[in-house]
């Protein structure tokens, strides 16, 4: 397969997964099967890199793959989790987020400079949960950026985010309808800003000064999630809205956007599931609980 057609088809399913981790967890009694396979024709329009003026438009028929097991989720409702510990208020997970590369997107800010690498996101995350609704979740992960040909670690990020949540029946199509709504506050360490704010004396113009990046904030971002669901069909849409106008880098001549709108919208369709049920959310457990 053709490395572009691969690196896109990555960037493609890992950006929803990426989407759908950011959002808690909303109980829904329609998924009752433990795993399911389906397929999501999504539209994205998402920004280059953080903070930048340069956007990409593209669809894509996305693989979805869903599993609800005890100390493993991957849905549309859980997102991506693996769950370390659990307690009554509160549990300890791994999750992540991928930034892509711009191996097919090219931004103007950045001409004369080196392809950015996909940076990969993984580490622990605390969840405290306060009721049904509204959850605290703070997350330090350690990055990887790789250009598929080598890899190497990337700093870390930080991510803070209060979070509103609410799962609802609709006698319309007998419709399940989740709801999501966050505020973060995200920020990075110095290594980590460099991939994206650093400007080295040889890539510098006279519109492009050389500038070294430093550790602090990256943006504050109010965050959208629905979803409508009915049987075995699933309407989502999602969108981010930006603010960098915090910047700890705000002066590098690479950080051009104050706020920054992006959003996916897709529909997907289960076209095989398993008959044996998936464990419900109230009975997942920690993997060192089960140990210990």
């Amino acid at each position: 397969m053709n490395q572009k057609i691969f690196k896109f088809l990555c960037f493609s399913f890992l950006t929803l997964i990426q989407g759908l981790q950011s959002f808690p967890a909303i109980a829904a009694e329609e998924n009752n099967a433990l795993w399911d396979f389906g397929l999501a024709p999504t539209n994205f329009y998402l920004e280059h890199y953080p903070g930048s003026k340069a956007f990409s438009s593209f669809w894509a028929p996305i693989p979805v793959i869903e599993y609800r097991g005890a100390e493993t989720r991957l849905d549309q409702n859980d997102g991506a989790r693996a769950f370390l510990l659990k307690g009554e208020s509160w549990d300890l997970d791994i999750s992540g987020s991928l930034q892509p590369g711009q191996n097919f997107a090219t931004d103007d800010a950045r001409i004369g400079m080196p392809e950015l690498p996909w940076v990969l996101d993984a580490g622990p995350q605390l969840v405290k949960i306060f009721d049904e609704h509204w959850q605290f979740r703070l997350g330090a992960f350690q990055s990887l950026a790789t250009d598929f040909n080598s890899a190497r670690l990337n700093g870390q990020y930080y991510d803070a985010r209060i979070v509103f949540q609410n799962s609802q029946k609709m006698s319309f199509f007998k419709l399940q309808r989740n709801d999501y709504i966050g505020l973060s506050l995200q920020g990075a360490s110095k290594d980590y800003m460099a991939t994206y704010y650093d400007v080295a004396a040889q890539y510098a113009t006279p519109n492009r000064p050389a500038y070294t990046a430093k550790e602090g904030f990256v943006c504050d971002e109010l965050s959208f999630y629905e979803t409508f669901r009915s049987g075995f069909s699933t309407l989502y849409v999602a969108a981010y809205i930006d603010n960098y106008d915090i910047a700890t880098n705000r002066p590098s001549p690479l950080m051009q956007a104050h706020q920054n709108l992006s959003f996916f919208i897709g529909f997907g369709y289960t076209l095989w599931h398993s008959k044996k049920p998936s464990v419900d959310f109230e009975d997942t457990e920690g993997i060192l609980n089960r140990l210990f």
